[in-house]
């Protein structure tokens, strides 16, 4: 709960900057018990950055945005969060704002540093994960707005000295 990932950072200043009234990054922990609905959240001492850890028994929905949802009502009576009122709405005047879920998704670069071994073993990884269905849909976020954004899944450091280009005048 302490830091957030890299990945997710990279995908907010530096792949495609997003700008929001508050930013939310959800991670989902499935508990061995069936009926488990808990979370909690880090503030980081503002108002516009929220971390959320949601913990869900294993028979539970996992419906994201409604519980997404229940956390900013609860945030805003606790006077956490400002409310987050939206301009346009055929629902009405509403203090929950509209949310755009971005769902990172890593990729294994081609002509990465890793070894044949470990770039089957990812590959395959990635393969049993698109079989086994999309964590859009067990997410409950199939219908909400979303963007899928492929991240590099970045091993190694500094570019070694000996591939770099060299300037010609």
């Amino acid at each position: 709960m302490d830091t957030i990932d890299r990945d997710i950072l990279y995908s907010i200043l530096d792949k495609d900057p997003k700008r929001a009234s508050a930013y939310w990054f959800i991670s989902m922990n499935v508990t061995d018990e069936p009926d488990t609905r808990r979370y909690s959240v880090e503030t980081y001492g503002t108002d516009y950055i929220f971390r959320v850890r949601l913990d869900l028994g294993f028979k539970c929905h996992q419906r994201v945005n409604v519980y997404l949802r229940q956390i900013v009502r609860d945030l805003i009576e606790s006077g956490e969060l400002p409310p987050q009122e939206r301009k346009y709405s055929i629902y009405g005047k509403s203090d929950v704002g509209s949310f755009k879920f971005v769902f990172l998704h890593k990729a294994v670069p081609s002509k990465s540093e890793l070894s044949f071994l470990d770039e089957l073993v990812l590959n395959t990884k990635y393969a049993i994960r698109r079989v086994a269905g999309s964590k859009v849909r067990w997410y409950g976020l199939d219908t909400s707005s979303l963007v899928v954004e492929t991240v590099p899944f970045i091993v190694g450091g500094k570019t070694p000295r000996s591939s770099r280009l060299e300037r010609v005048k």
